[in-house]
């Protein structure tokens, strides 16, 4: 009974030893596999200047000037209200919400004025598009 007893506890000795060599091998192998590996690539944005700046100066220039390039027939049609009920319009969302509000983003940058917002979700409201078809002034 001795030797069934040193044997059965030997065959488990040899078993935790095989499983323990396993492990150090697939720990090994994935050692190695992570240094073979080059540095991940780290993808970030690319950065699309949109020139938001200037955008707004020729948004204002066209429409909002004391002499716009556009008359106020031509800019009913394009945002189908008048120039007064537009301003109304912007002047009511810039204050209550925070999204027609001009931020900066971490780079300090300016982000898109609050009437280049609101020309935005007009138009697409408007003409029933979304906004990759109003990229003039955005």
């Amino acid at each position: 009974m001795d030797s069934d007893s040193s044997g059965s506890s030997n065959g488990s000795a040899d078993y935790e030893e095989r499983v323990h060599n396993v492990i150090l091998r697939a720990a090994e192998l994935v050692r190695r596999r992570i240094t073979d590996q080059p540095a991940p690539i780290i993808h970030r944005r690319v950065s699309v200047d949109r020139d938001r700046i200037e955008a707004h100066a020729r948004l204002m220039r066209n429409y909002f000037a004391d002499e716009p390039r556009y008359n106020a027939r031509l800019f009913r049609k394009r945002f189908r209200m008048t120039k007064n009920l537009f301003e109304r319009i912007v002047g009511d969302l810039e204050p209550r919400y925070p999204y027609f509000q001009t931020r900066y983003d971490h780079a300090g940058r300016r982000g898109f004025i609050g009437v280049q917002k609101c020309t935005s979700a007009i138009c697409q409201l408007a003409y029933c598009v979304n906004s990759d078809f109003l990229d003039e002034y955005l």
